[in-house]
């Protein structure tokens, strides 16, 4: 990809919720000191209820985490936005989501270099995971490479 106009279409909501996150994200590191994934500790409930209340199509807390999750990566890559994604238990608390040839990844990524911030995909996928466990969870800051990310969720 070599223009931001490639961009344009269903991605560019996509790239811009991106930017936008991404910049709080960093703003709240500099202002508080604190990893932007401290704050998600208190969003992911409130973002569960939101998903709740849009009713978005077969996410539900009745379904298994499986289920859940399998929607979750196929409305992500309908989207375009990604080729795919994978979500992996490591061990009883432990999860990690995986980000592959996301097209934001391309030309944004560059930028995250100095860490300190977590994928918006992942943070969908931890929500995911909050919604079936109803236990708090915690979101480790994404490792961003060339043609994604990686990031560590545990329920705690």
């Amino acid at each position: 990809m070599d223009t931001m106009s490639e961009y344009r279409g269903n991605n560019s909501v996509a790239l811009l919720m991106h930017a936008t996150l991404f910049s709080y994200q960093k703003s709240y590191d500099k202002m508080v000191g604190a990893a932007s994934s401290a704050i998600l500790r208190f969003a992911i409930p409130y973002l569960s209820e939101i998903l709740s209340l849009t009713g978005l199509p077969d996410i539900r807390k009745e379904k298994s985490l499986d289920d859940n999750i399998s929607t979750y990566i196929s409305m992500v890559k309908e989207s375009g936005y990604v080729v795919d994604a994978l979500f992996s238990q490591k061990d009883d608390n432990t999860y990690v989501f995986e980000m592959k040839q996301c097209h934001f990844a391309y030309k944004g990524h560059k930028i995250f270099n100095e860490g300190g911030l977590i994928c918006p995909f992942a943070i969908l996928a931890a929500t995911v995971l909050f919604m079936k466990t109803e236990k708090p969870i915690t979101v480790e800051n994404s490792d961003f490479n060339e043609t994604g990310s990686i990031t560590k969720i545990t329920v705690q």
